[in-house]
């Protein structure tokens, strides 16, 4: 398997590409202010599989804090 960095605006992947960077143990590592995520490192076995799961982490944290959002 292989470590991609994707980078996100307004959660939607704006790039993907392999890297050499680890996440420490966290899979996957990402990070984001209020649930708007500005990067993410994932393991997968091809660019499409990461693009996959970076999608799914975006949708996922949104609906994270939807819930705790106070409307």
């Amino acid at each position: 398997m292989k470590h991609y960095h994707i980078v996100y605006a307004k959660n939607r992947i704006v790039s993907c590409s392999e890297t050499k960077e680890k996440n420490g143990g966290d899979e996957p590592y990402y990070e984001h202010n209020r649930g708007q995520l500005s990067f993410a490192i994932v393991k997968a076995d091809n660019e499409s599989q990461a693009r996959s799961i970076a999608k799914y982490l975006a949708i996922e944290l949104n609906q994270k804090f939807r819930q705790h959002d106070p409307a």
